[in-house]
């Protein structure tokens, strides 16, 4: 992977993705910080960064992690993982008003193949509504400028957002084959 510096131009710096995991006693949000700090501080340190590891640890560090230095999060997992990590998704939503953007692989769909995937279809909406999150269905690629609003709409309602993309949206495929 090939960086860009601060203005655009491309500079001579190969890096592949940082990978942090939940069984080589990194702790959260420490690692996350420290890597982001050094990413964008005066040390020049350029970088992305994966966490691998339980939707409930990463939901309840990621978004925290360079908050409070006015960067923004973005939680990409599967629908699962919203479902597994609904107390700290609410944590974030009420109490804590923590604004960040949740882009989630929206499985059990209409469009989905595996039937054992189809109950995660059936209770995301309900429990994100009853949760009070707002979220957004993107079903086609067209569709996908949502994510932008989403953005601007998480930082005025100082909430997280969840975009729900379906397969159609990710890999352009009308009829979900």
């Amino acid at each position: 992977m090939r960086f860009t510096d601060t203005d655009g131009s491309i500079i001579d710096v190969y890096q592949a993705a940082t990978q942090m995991t939940d069984e080589s006693d990194q702790s959260y949000p420490l690692t996350p910080n420290r890597l982001l700090d050094n990413a964008t501080g005066p040390l020049g340190y350029y970088g992305a960064f994966v966490a691998n590891g339980p939707s409930d640890v990463l939901l309840t560090a990621a978004p925290l992690s360079g908050y409070g230095d006015g960067k923004r999060a973005v939680l990409v997992c599967q629908n699962a993982g919203l479902l597994l990590s609904a107390n700290a998704l609410a944590g974030y939503a009420h109490h804590h008003q923590l604004p960040f953007l949740v882009l989630a692989v929206y499985r059990g769909s209409y469009e989905d193949r595996f039937y054992y995937q189809m109950y995660k279809g059936q209770v995301t909406e309900p429990v994100l509504e009853a949760l009070r999150i707002p979220f957004h269905i993107v079903d086609r690629i067209e569709d996908v400028a949502i994510v932008e609003e989403a953005v601007r709409e998480a930082t005025l309602a100082r909430k997280p957002v969840v975009v729900l993309l379906r397969r159609a949206a990710l890999l352009g495929d009308a009829k979900g084959s």
